[in-house]
């Protein structure tokens, strides 16, 4: 499946040559002419990707990419922003906004798809990471519902905030003799293993 690139110019000339180097590269492409209908594309095409240009009258790079990254559903789109503005301090102020890489211009087609493809694979591989570590954590959970059931219900809440937080058991039972200090032998009762049998065969 074609990777979908949203590329936002207010110049039609940028427009046009980037998105004729990445469709010849292989990726899907969308156009915004500004930062305003860059945000009502973002909103429709769900890009993979935005190529962001700073410079524009309507709605700046550095506002858009702020009110991107503000928004739950479209937070973790990767941001490259493309532009002319080459001084310290105006990557800082776009790597502070919200961008993932910045390039600046005049730059080359190889330089250009380097740089696209280099944010794309550190995502995928990011959102992989994301989902391995949901996944052994969801595992966790599961794997711990029969002891769970034993515990009374502030308890469970306790420990089930502290699982999805990833505590240790030692560091989610403090936190929950903190919280409730009078029912510190309950949880103690509650959470320590049971003692092994002796007629346990060792060795």
């Amino acid at each position: 499946m074609k990777k979908k690139i949203l590329i936002i110019d207010d110049d039609i000339n940028v427009l046009k040559i980037l998105g004729l180097v990445l469709e010849r590269d292989g990726y899907e492409i969308a156009t915004a002419s500004g930062g305003v209908q860059g945000l009502t594309e973002a909103y429709a095409e769900a890009p993979d990707l935005i190529l962001l240009d700073v410079l524009m009258p309507d709605l700046d790079g550095l506002e858009f990419a702020q009110r991107l990254r503000s928004d739950p559903t479209l937070e973790q789109i990767p941001i490259i922003m493309v532009t002319a503005k080459s001084m310290t301090d105006d990557k800082l102020a776009g790597f502070q906004a919200g961008a993932s890489d910045y390039i600046i211009k005049p730059f080359s087609s190889d330089d250009l798809l380097g740089r696209v493809n280099t944010v794309l694979d550190r995502f995928d591989k990011s959102r992989e990471m994301l989902y391995t570590r949901d996944g052994e954590m969801i595992s966790r959970l599961s794997a711990s519902q029969e002891s769970m059931s034993n515990l009374e219900p502030w308890v469970r809440s306790i420990w089930e905030t502290a699982s999805a937080a990833q505590m240790s058991e030692s560091d989610a039972r403090k936190l929950a003799e903190r919280s409730l200090p009078s029912l510190r032998p309950t949880l103690t009762k509650r959470t320590e293993a049971p003692p092994a049998s002796s007629g346990k065969i060792k060795g």
